[in-house]
């Protein structure tokens, strides 16, 4: 268990179900927010609405499986961060911390390569890519 899980471990206990909870797990839940520019509504990819949909239908501990697996970063499985963070906000939405923890970990372990991709994009001397 790595120590930010043991930081903020909760005891397990049954998630309960609130209204806001009550959508099925395959049925994405609409963004709320609008753009400032526009004052369109924000929308998901495709490939995240796909991926919200057959991770939902998966059962729980298929899903979890799933979403914490390491992947290719090619693999088309893959869930794109997007989608990580969509679950991370439906287990806490449906009282299930200890998931959305192992599923933040999950998407905080992918930092260090975007950082790496962006950095190479720079063309920084090592000296200062070391500083970053």
């Amino acid at each position: 268990m790595s120590a930010m899980t043991e930081m903020h471990s909760v005891p397990s206990s049954p998630p309960t179900a609130s209204p806001r909870s009550s959508l099925p797990w395959h049925v994405a839940r609409p963004l709320t927010r609008s753009r400032k520019d526009s004052g369109e509504a924000y929308t998901r990819e495709g490939t995240v609405v796909a991926q919200i949909t057959r991770l939902g239908g998966m059962t729980d501990a298929g899903r979890r499986s799933a979403l914490t697996a390491t992947y290719d970063g090619k693999d088309p499985l893959r869930p794109k961060e997007e989608t990580l963070v969509y679950f991370v906000r439906e287990y806490d939405r449906r009282g299930d911390k200890n998931a959305a923890w192992q599923l933040l970990e999950t998407l905080v372990s992918r930092i260090p390569g975007h950082v790496g991709r962006e950095l190479a994009k720079w063309r920084l001397p090592e000296s200062e890519q070391n500083e970053c």
